[in-house]
């Protein structure tokens, strides 16, 4: 951990409450757009411009992205600031920002200033050269300007107004006083700054950005394809699968109608549909999709003009072939996905140096390797994948300071050197890792507030710890973070519905309370808590199918009643109950086991 404050907030509040607004849509864009976009900023004051730049730059570096700042000093120098544009270090930032916020005094004669004729000249540049300044740039271009400039930019620029993503227009906000060397706002309290949310896009949001998109006379159906998936993203997190597959569904059917020679766009659209077909527990729908974005994928690698993106993109799409064919159980299949996903991230670190982005997807994949080894009982290979991996994130913290990604990065390492730890005997070494990912997941939830993944972090962090209590016989310890793992499945489920994640998470929970309750000697409690995570096990078969997680997490807690019906006296029950037992052991060879 760094010693220093790096916690997240936006400096200014300059903006007032709709301009406010205004950031929030830039946000949404900032963080969710894919490829090359396009936004106006138009601000009255260069205060509010600088309070939207350094947002900009703050949120954009949390995601390990740069942010290209190009501000002009004279006319001549805006006139030619789409040199910038062209410039090397332009090609993969994450925004480039050109900021001018000048005004000519009016004209008292009918002619144009010099600020506004530079504007002029740049905007016309920038119009015939729209398709080399889209070929050139992988990420956000925004052009930030005085009010004025707004009805010029659509007569000196019309293609290029016509490609625009976003269009921010802030309003001044009110002038302030000096009074008793205090500086006191004439009309209206200045905005709370605002800390950086750790949860996705708001999905309603998106999909009336999608929908006023689609309204323009000249749509542009990747723009408004873009908003749909942040939409799919935004229903992902609230756990709204089924609502997420439609939504991606019509952004897959939209590219397909519109744009069919927009492979990028389309490989992540179906990508899209893949996760959230894997999150309702389709797995040979998301399996397919997901082969179908990969041949995409291994296309754009392959082209000898691709940029560092196309490699990293197959990366990606192999590591969720992996997560789906580990899944499903084919380990051999998975294995050979994330071994192809770490050659390629160690390529891509030598070919393009250290990075945030670099370093993060190498300690993905070696997280992903060390997965398969762990599963096949390989306990040095795992453990020399996830070292590497933990020591990764330890100097991306120290480097870049506490983020939430940075901090979540960290936490998902230390929690699989511990599983290795765990699996070894070496109980003193898990539990030490286990607590620092515990501390780590109660900061990102009193932080960043309760989502599903801030509080499904604090549950696996939970679950963790309380197995290396109970295994060194710590029972009063494991059973208090068992309960309190309980507590936050419930609330889970409560709050974001019954979606396969949720009603799995509450089951293990019920397990491991009903294991320490048996230790204890409360049969009774114990034989509920059993009792109620198999009525759980039964619907998710039934709902979701006979996948080989399903039958094996049956299986589990079926020993369990079964076993403790036998202890309460109750043969029959538990005669019951192995009799099932036996003819679901000839279809759950190959699953993982329950954790």
């Amino acid at each position: 951990m760094t010693d220093q404050d790096t916690s997240l907030t936006f400096s200014g509040g300059d903006l007032g409450a709709p301009g406010e607004e205004e950031w929030q849509r830039l946000r949404q864009q900032l963080e969710l757009a894919e490829g090359f976009w396009l936004g106006f900023v138009f601000v009255p004051s260069p205060r509010q411009a600088a309070d939207l730049r350094s947002r900009t730059e703050q949120l954009l570096r949390t995601h390990a992205h740069s942010t290209k700042v190009v501000r002009p000093e004279s006319p001549d120098a805006l006139r030619s600031a789409l040199s910038d544009v062209f410039a090397r270090d332009s090609a993969d930032a994450g925004c480039v920002w050109i900021e001018c916020v000048r005004s000519d005094p009016p004209p008292s004669d009918g002619t144009v200033g010099p600020w506004t004729s530079a504007w002029d000249s740049l905007l016309l540049r920038a119009n015939e050269q729209r398709e080399a300044i889209r070929r050139q740039l992988s990420g956000g271009l925004i052009f930030v300007a005085p009010p004025e400039i707004k009805p010029r930019v659509r007569d000196a620029a019309p293609d290029l107004w016509s490609l625009r993503s976003i269009v921010l227009e802030i309003a001044p906000t009110p002038l302030r006083r000096a009074e008793g060397g205090l500086t006191v706002e004439l009309e209206q309290p200045r905005t709370h700054t605002e800390a950086i949310p750790g949860s996705a896009p708001d999905p309603e949001f998106a999909l009336a950005e999608a929908d006023r998109r689609a309204s323009h006379a000249h749509a542009n159906p990747r723009s408004v394809a873009l908003a749909l998936l942040q939409a799919v993203e935004g229903r992902l997190a609230e756990g709204g699968s089924r609502d997420a597959i439609e939504i991606a569904r019509r952004a897959v059917r939209l590219l397909e109608e519109k744009t069919p020679n927009d492979r990028s766009t389309y490989a992540a659209a179906v990508s899209a549909l893949s996760r959230a077909e894997q999150e309702d527990g389709d797995l040979i729908a998301a399996l397919q999709h997901t082969e179908t974005e990969l041949r995409i994928r291994r296309q754009a690698a392959d082209d000898v003009r691709s940029s560092p993106k196309a490699p990293r993109s197959l990366s990606l799409a192999l590591k969720r072939l992996g997560d789906l064919h580990l899944q499903i159980g084919k380990s051999a299949e998975a294995r050979s996905a994330y071994e192809q996903a770490l050659q390629i991230d160690r390529k891509s670190l030598k070919a393009y140096g250290e990075s945030p982005q670099t370093l993060r997807d190498l300690s993905i994949s070696l997280d992903r390797v060390g997965d398969v080894h762990l599963q096949a009982g390989e306990l040095a290979e795992a453990r020399a994948a996830y070292e590497e991996s933990l020591e990764i994130a330890r100097r991306l913290l120290k480097a870049y300071g506490e983020s939430p990604q940075t901090l979540r990065d960290l936490f998902i390492s230390l929690n699989r050197v511990g599983d290795v730890h765990l699996q070894a005997g070496e109980l003193a070494e898990a539990r030490a890792v286990y607590e620092e990912s515990l501390e780590i997941a109660r900061r990102l939830l009193k932080a960043y507030g309760d989502s599903p993944q801030t509080l499904r972090d604090l549950y696996i962090s939970l679950i963790n710890v309380g197995d290396a209590r109970q295994q060194a016989d710590e029972l009063a310890e494991a059973r208090a973070v068992y309960e309190e793992s309980l507590e936050i499945a419930r609330r889970l489920l409560k709050a974001y519905g019954d979606s396969p994640q949720a009603l799995r998470d509450l089951s293990v929970s019920l397990e491991r309370v009903g294991d320490v309750r048996r230790q204890a000697g409360e049969l009774a409690a114990a034989r509920a808590a059993y009792e109620e995570s198999l009525e759980i096990a039964r619907r998710l078969l039934k709902a979701h199918g006979a996948s080989p997680q399903a039958l094996n997490d049956l299986g589990t807690v079926l020993r369990r009643v079964a076993g403790i019906r036998r202890e309460s006296g109750d043969e029959t029950g538990a005669k019951e109950l192995y009799d099932e037992l036996e003819k679901l052991r000839a279809k759950s060879s190959g699953a993982s086991p329950r954790q």
